[in-house]
């Protein structure tokens, strides 16, 4: 008799400590899946202070949430598509999110893991938005291929900065032209003053003179210009000294 209640006892204590074990693992459960939540919570916290205000944030994370869908759906066309509209080409600019990125390189390393189609793969690369692993992935598998690209777009854009070059050139030049014609249209105007060169004069709104009475002696030239109404210039050696009128 003692002996069964000696073996009940050692159930009992050993279902205890079960129980013990069992609410214990519970809690440690339940306190890793909290830590886990507050994890999440901290590092959406830490990531919204990369927005300029929350309202960036909630819209990068509303894109994130459709950029998931198209992945999702293996809707690749509209993904990229769609990214492109809402990062690049839209006018106020937003960051996307941690989990767009890894969903975009998710894209890139199954793209260049399938194909060989370097045209096709590139379509679906921002090689600035790659993490290491996937950008030297891409990099050792299309290497020639890149480096092709480099070249070209390297003599494109030195053509399209000759080309700008020469536009600038062209622009200066019509620009000088223009600024002559208008400084000669604005002397046309304009009357004569002393100290003006006889060029000065004849692009002045005196224009050219009726005749010219030419002096010349030991101490140089002067010369008298004649104008209609008995208007007189003077010149000596050129410029102009006197006005009669």
């Amino acid at each position: 008799m003692e002996t069964i209640k000696g073996k009940f006892k050692i159930m009992f204590v050993t279902l205890g400590l079960l129980i013990l074990i069992g609410c214990a693992s519970i809690e440690n459960e339940v306190d890793d899946a909290e830590q886990g939540n507050r994890t999440i919570e901290n590092e959406n916290e830490d990531e919204s202070l990369n927005y300029k205000s929350i309202e960036d944030y909630e819209k990068a994370q509303q894109i994130e949430g459709r950029i998931i869908e198209f992945y999702e759906a293996g809707d690749y066309d509209t993904l990229i598509f769609y990214y492109k509209q809402m990062f690049i080409l839209t006018v106020n600019k937003i960051k996307p999110t941690r989990k767009t990125l890894e969903v975009l390189n998710e894209l890139a390393k199954d793209m260049i893991e399938k194909s060989d189609d370097y045209s096709l793969v590139s379509s679906y690369i921002y090689s600035d938005l790659l993490n290491e692993d996937v950008l030297a992935l891409y990099k050792s598998k299309f290497s020639k291929e890149i480096a092709r690209s480099e070249k070209e777009n390297a003599e494109w854009e030195k053509k399209q900065e000759q080309a700008e070059a020469e536009r600038k050139a062209e622009y200066e030049v019509k620009r000088k032209e223009y600024a002559a014609e208008r400084e000669k249209y604005e002397r046309s105007q304009q009357g004569v003053r002393i100290g003006m060169t006889q060029e000065e004069v004849l692009l002045s709104n005196w224009g050219k003179p009726l005749d010219i009475n030419k002096t010349t002696n030991a101490y140089g030239t002067s010369e008298q210009w004649v104008y209609r109404d008995f208007n007189y210039l003077y010149f000596e050696d050129g410029i102009l000294t006197t006005i009669q009128n």
